[in-house]
């Protein structure tokens, strides 16, 4: 996180690249890359024998340097998980 015109800000922690606003999804602001499951765990197999839904695995890197950042496993058409929301009083 960085002050930037008085507004806090998401920042990467290894380039401190902007990950846009604090209110923000910093995924949103990440390069993504969306993969096979298998990318995630090669042993997984077919991942029919126990969902129905297309599961991918999701990366996600800073714009700036390219560190990755997080990851996450999620149904195809579901949205990006918003994993961190901060509320300032």
């Amino acid at each position: 996180m960085r002050r930037e015109a008085g507004a806090l800000r998401c920042a990467c922690a290894k380039c401190a690249a902007d990950l846009g606003p604090l209110r923000d999804n910093y995924k949103d602001h990440c390069v993504r890359r969306e993969s096979d499951i298998s990318a995630a765990n090669p042993n997984i197999g077919d991942y029919k024998r126990y969902i129905d839904d297309r599961p991918v695995f999701r990366q996600f890197f800073c714009p700036g340097c390219g560190a990755l950042v997080e990851n996450e496993i999620a149904r195809s058409e579901d949205e990006v998980l918003r994993d961190i929301e901060l509320e300032l009083r």
